[in-house]
């Protein structure tokens, strides 16, 4: 188990990890799950496997995620954005219901991408096993969801569905810290690169970004630079003080862009739109070429005044 102290509001300095909590409280109310009672496990590496949600924010998003060794692979992903478009940014009350709308309907099918449970045999297995008609699944070892930062109500449509799986299921239950996860997905793309399941290896696997590295976060609300020594080691080093980079970025372009363009933006990323709208496709680079003055006093365009009455020039 690790401890996970949230960013937001902690001195400089601050070392973050996560915390694994097992719930156990049953319920029927989701797939039943076999669980024979047998000897442990002998201790070697095994694949293991998360159903992870988010639902910080607009985005309702169910992912199922294998690893195996240095490997890993993504046997499910997928999001559900709510319509705010009516209101020119998200509203947060749209946004749960969104959630509470399209929520059970992508862990449904989350459940349906996971690897089948084994074979049945003569002697008792100690591997979980959803009871699904017409395939048995295997259950995921955890469930994590985003527990912060983010809209309180939105956190919590995911948090609650969660805790009922784990507590299903029987697995543990992970807060998964929003930022840490942001600046520790290249690694995890990095993972996916790799060939699964990898061949043994007595090296330990290379990860890119390799520690200790600097991440500069720029997400819709936060605007963090960190210092990252290790997958449970990260330091806040700068943030803003008012507003985040990208909601400045979203409030600017809505001022700039021109009616038509934000009526007919499929979604409220209005930064996105600009770029669209001042870089359009099939315009070449050279029209964006632009090379500065060499000089200061170049940058000056000179003002020559006229002469003063009675010169004769």
């Amino acid at each position: 188990m690790m401890r996970f102290t949230p960013l937001r509001g902690l001195p400089r300095g601050t070392t973050t990890t996560t915390t694994a909590i097992r719930i156990t409280t049953p319920s029927h109310h989701l797939p039943r799950i076999s669980r024979p009672y047998s000897t442990p496990p002998p201790q070697h590496e095994r694949a293991l496997l998360t159903l992870a949600i988010e639902t910080s924010c607009d985005d309702t998003c169910v992912a199922v995620l294998e690893k195996s060794g240095p490997s890993a692979r993504l046997l499910f992903n997928k999001k559900v954005t709510s319509d705010h478009r009516a209101f020119g940014g998200v509203h947060p009350a749209v946004a749960v219901i969104g959630h509470d709308a399209a929520l059970a309907t992508l862990v449904q099918e989350a459940i349906q991408h996971l690897p089948e449970a084994p074979s049945p045999s003569p002697s008792p297995s100690p591997t979980n096993t959803i009871v699904r008609t017409p395939t048995p699944r295997r259950a995921p070892d955890f469930v994590a969801a985003t527990r912060g930062p983010g809209m309180s109500a939105n956190l919590s449509v995911g948090l609650n569905t969660a805790k009922g799986l784990a507590c299903a299921w029987g697995v543990p239950l992970l807060g998964i810290h929003h930022m840490q996860a942001h600046l520790l997905t290249p690694r995890l793309v990095s993972a996916l690169s790799l060939p699964f399941p990898s061949p043994p290896s007595p090296s330990p696997p290379s990860y890119t970004p390799t520690f200790p590295f600097l991440t500069l976060l720029i997400s819709g609300g936060h605007t963090l630079l960190l210092h990252s020594r290790s997958l449970t080691s990260h330091r806040l080093l700068a943030t803003t003080s008012s507003h985040a980079i990208g909601n400045m970025l979203d409030a600017t372009a809505r001022l700039i862009l021109p009616p038509s363009s934000t009526t007919s933006s499929p979604n409220v990323m209005y930064a996105a739109a600009l770029e669209s709208f001042a870089f359009p496709p099939g315009s070449t680079p050279s029209d964006y070429d632009y090379t500065p003055p060499l000089r200061r006093a170049d940058e000056i365009l000179p003002y020559h005044s006229p002469p003063p009455p009675g010169s004769g020039t």
